[in-house]
């Protein structure tokens, strides 16, 4: 049976108005086993508090497809989702269900932000789960779309079971799990990114420049000039020049050979 707002204020742990320490009260509100915490509980007059459900904030962190990182924000704070771009949104309520396991839940887009862009949500809350949630939203706009912190952004419902559930989501409190494999996923992206480019930069150091190329038949061409000046201008224009140019060609290859071999060995 789904919740209205009536079963949803019957339904709610004391906790979730008079205090809720995360770090301390863990599994641990008051009535946990048979009440339901949104902690922070906002009045029905401010609105979160739905016919059928509970809408959520946006909370003190996101995480971003496109800067690869978390991102924290402070109070009030507007960020930008850049076109195409996937963010993980952690809520600002933390959100317990009962321990006798006889309520589940399920989170829902608001219509709202689906009309301008935004993609729609999906997702399901285990009849154990605990913690802050983590929203994915995808930015379907050629252009940037903003939230803020504190902006209602998703509505959870709540459903009473007809029986207890007997099987655990063994999620980790917050999905730490999809934050920490995001982080190592970038994490080996970055490091097949950083070989590729020191593979690339040691290709390019290892090949030749232009001049290195050239070097060899310059050189040659140099001394056969050289030496057909030397020889004209002691000989002029005797079978004398044509022998020593011949020599000199001769010469020159072997030149050649030799720069082709040792200037790899020179550079290292």
């Amino acid at each position: 049976m789904l919740l209205t707002d009536t079963d949803i204020i019957n339904e709610l742990s004391p906790s979730s108005q008079t205090g809720f320490d995360e770090a301390r009260q863990q599994s641990s509100w008051e009535d946990y086993d048979s009440k339901l915490l949104i902690y922070p509980f906002r009045a029905e007059k401010d609105g979160y508090l739905t016919p059928i459900g509970y809408d959520l904030t946006v909370g003190e962190s996101y995480v971003s497809s496109f800067r690869k990182r978390l991102v924290p924000l402070g109070v009030g704070e507007e960020f930008a989702i850049a076109a195409g771009e996937t963010v993980l949104i952690k809520t600002e309520e933390y959100i317990g269900l009962p321990k006798n396991k006889r309520l589940a839940g399920l989170v829902q887009s608001k219509v709202s932000l689906v009309s301008v862009g935004f993609s729609s949500v999906a997702a399901t809350l285990d009849t154990d789960w605990e913690g802050h949630l983590m929203v994915a939203m995808t930015n379907y706009q050629p252009y940037a779309l903003s939230l803020r912190r504190g902006q209602a952004f998703c509505t959870a419902l709540f459903i009473r079971c007809s029986s207890a559930a007997t099987k655990s989501c063994n999620f980790p409190t917050n999905r730490t799990d999809i934050v920490m494999r995001r982080q190592a996923d970038w994490l080996e992206e970055h490091e097949r990114e950083n070989q590729r480019l020191l593979a690339a930069d040691l290709a390019r150091r290892a090949q030749p420049s232009v001049l290195v190329r050239l070097l060899p038949s310059l050189v040659a061409f140099v001394f056969v000039l050289l030496v057909f000046a030397l020889a004209f201008s002691v000989w002029g224009s005797s079978p004398a020049l044509i022998a020593a140019v011949a020599g000199s060609v001769a010469v020159s290859q072997l030149l050649a050979a030799i720069i082709r071999e040792l200037w790899p060995k020179l550079r290292g």
